[in-house]
């Protein structure tokens, strides 16, 4: 199947998630099985915690950028958190910005735009046909990813 080929993957671990989750985890197993406080943690409470937080880890420890003949995705942990992107509604330009630390991690909404990134750094800004949106994906070989976005568009004939 030639509409499934990958033809650019990239995954990237993200800290800014697991690290601070592991260290709520200890603190709570800890509070837990130190018997800390007036009252001792019931476990289906403690369990709950745990849920939690493995469901939070699940949902986004990673990023992950696959390009498809006719479409991007960026998913986040297992793929619940993704985003589809369609090359043939892509506008041109098509350029390389620098996300700033202070923007953020994640999955973030601004008005007119998504950004979506584990790290700060170089991003791909992809621009919407309508006008109205503009995507931003951090890369961490924004150049690669460009030239595959542009040969797509150019092989499907989208220009």
């Amino acid at each position: 199947m030639e509409s499934n080929k990958i033809f650019y993957e990239e995954k990237q671990f993200f800290y800014w998630s697991v690290v601070p989750l592991l260290l709520i985890v200890i603190f709570i197993s800890i509070i837990y099985f130190l018997d800390i406080g007036d009252k001792k943690m019931s476990v289906s409470i403690y369990s709950i915690f745990l849920l939690l937080f493995l469901f939070i880890f699940l949902t986004t420890y990673n990023m992950k950028i696959c390009i498809y003949k006719k479409y991007i995705i960026v998913s986040f942990g297992i793929g619940i958190l993704k985003k589809k992107i369609v090359i043939n509604e892509l506008a041109e330009p098509i350029e390389n910005v620098k996300i700033p630390w202070y923007y953020g991690v994640g999955f973030r909404f601004r008005k007119n735009s998504t950004l979506l990134n584990t790290r700060s750094g170089n991003s791909l800004r992809l621009n919407l046909l309508n006008g109205q949106k503009s995507i931003f994906i951090v890369s961490k070989d924004c150049k690669k990813m460009l030239e595959t976005i542009k040969h797509l568009k150019k092989k499907n004939n989208y220009y």
